[in-house]
């Protein structure tokens, strides 16, 4: 498994596990993510390119994640730097159990 910041041609990619996974958890009568807020421009809002990261097996993307230094909207009392903050956390189904 190789994890690593995805590039700017990998959004799309990385809003499709989004979206599977959204897909997923409606289905399963819950719901965690509205699918207007998995948007690029709506993800990438205060964010670069080099807070999303992917989990690749095999070449392929299992999995996805949005890491920040800092998040002042949940916590806004907390330094810049001193934790990091994981954000939409997505694993794709095929890869749930691996």
């Amino acid at each position: 498994m190789e994890i690593r910041s995805i590039r700017e041609s990998e959004i799309d990619l990385f809003i499709e596990v989004l979206m599977e996974g959204a897909s997923w958890i409606a289905a399963n009568k819950k719901r965690m993510w509205d699918e207007a807020d998995l948007q690029a421009h709506s993800l990438m809002d205060g964010l670069t390119i080099n807070n999303f990261f992917a989990a690749f097996m095999d070449g392929k993307i299992a999995g996805v994640m949005i890491l920040q230094d800092e998040d002042s909207f949940f916590w806004p009392e907390d330094p810049e730097g001193e934790a990091l903050y994981l954000h939409k956390l997505c694993i794709r189904r095929k890869y749930a159990k691996t």
